[in-house]
């Protein structure tokens, strides 16, 4: 099932634990230029380790260095938050670079079935931001229909591209040897 928050909602499904769920790597296919403070390191992609408690768990996060041919990970912890009016977990905060800060994200759209899922926070003198994920699985196929209407709708135009078709090249063994 889907969820927007910017559009349309569904209150019965629970946006911030669709990203929980997700049993794939997820892949940062592209994010608003105006995320200045975010990494634009390419590869961009995380994986659920572990579940702490309800609203708490560890992801692998993954990225390539700048001038570097491999990549490399870290554990964060990821939490769920309910904002506003929601009746169930809407947002997720972690970090995105290993040493860096947290970040706070709300889930603008999620759908698990097709693999897409899109982030938004907004960062003082810099605006709002968006996040688009993928799961290995869609990753290499176009946006889904309904996702990238959410996106190109509601997120900035000036976008960075984070995932290249060669990103998943090595991340097989790092995440085979953290799995």
């Amino acid at each position: 099932s889907t969820v927007h928050t910017c559009a349309r909602y569904i209150p019965e499904v629970k946006p911030g634990f669709q990203i929980t769920l997700v049993n794939d790597l997820l892949y940062v296919k592209e994010q608003s230029q105006s995320l200045y403070q975010l990494p634009k390191n390419p590869c961009q992609a995380m994986r659920r380790f572990s579940q702490v408690d309800p609203n708490t768990f560890k992801f692998i996060v993954y990225y390539a260095l700048p001038a570097e041919r491999g990549r490399t990970a870290f554990v964060t912890t990821l939490t769920t938050t309910t904002t506003g009016r929601h009746a169930h977990p809407n947002s997720v905060a972690h970090q995105t670079i290993q040493g860096g800060h947290v970040f706070h994200f709300k889930v603008m759209f999620a759908d698990q079935r097709m693999g897409c899922f899109i982030l938004t926070t907004f960062i003082p003198h810099y605006g709002k931001g968006c996040r688009l994920l993928q799961t290995s699985a869609s990753i290499n196929k176009p946006v889904p229909r309904e996702c990238d209407k959410v996106y190109s709708e509601n997120c900035p135009k000036e976008n960075v591209r984070i995932y290249y078709p060669h990103c998943p090249w090595g991340m097989s063994r790092i995440v085979s040897l953290r799995s």
